[in-house]
């Protein structure tokens, strides 16, 4: 996922907050799928505990599920970037599915463990580079997202986000 297409390479184009706000529900969708979300959220395709409900609800200062029914005042840059950095706590990449079975004798199917750190990798860090260790951004799959100045965004290796502008394009607010 880290190849950019040639239109973005060659004219990365500009994104609304509705359309970065897009990209983040697919970012959830994507992680989701492959149960990244499981093991600390419990969260899988069928299911979305009330539980981690209620510490994003405390921990964030809006509410950030369902991801794909924020209101429209809930779409703002701080939101954005506060609901990849509450995912971003909560991922861990699952190991092989594999059969298992119980100490009372039922056999089931389950993961065989997860690993933190190889999840966080894949689903982003905040920005580590020399290029880009002073600025206010989050990482996401090898893509820097920063707002410098508050109401542009920039981005560096585009790779998840296919349509994020490369160094030097922005985000336009709409509204």
């Amino acid at each position: 996922m880290t190849r950019r297409y040639y239109g973005l390479r060659t004219k990365p184009p500009s994104l609304t907050l509705e359309e970065v706000y897009w990209k983040l529900q697919n970012l959830y969708f994507l992680f989701r799928g492959k149960d990244y979300f499981r093991q600390k959220a419990r969260i899988t395709e069928t299911d979305l505990p009330d539980e981690i409900k209620h510490e994003a609800a405390v921990a964030l200062t809006f509410q950030l599920f369902p991801i794909t029914k924020w209101s429209q005042q809930d779409i703002t840059e701080d939101h954005v970037f506060e609901a990849i950095e509450f995912l971003y706590d909560y991922v861990s990449k699952p190991g092989e599915w594999v059969e298992q079975s119980s100490p009372g004798g039922y056999v089931f199917w389950g993961y065989d463990g997860y690993d933190d750190e190889a999840g966080r990798t894949e689903f982003g860090s905040p920005p580590e580079s020399e290029q880009t260790r002073n600025l206010s951004g989050f990482g996401v799959l090898g893509l820097i997202v920063s707002r410098e100045p508050p109401s542009l965004w920039k981005c560096w290796n585009p790779a998840l986000f296919a349509g994020f502008p490369s160094a030097g394009g922005t985000v336009e607010k709409s509204g």
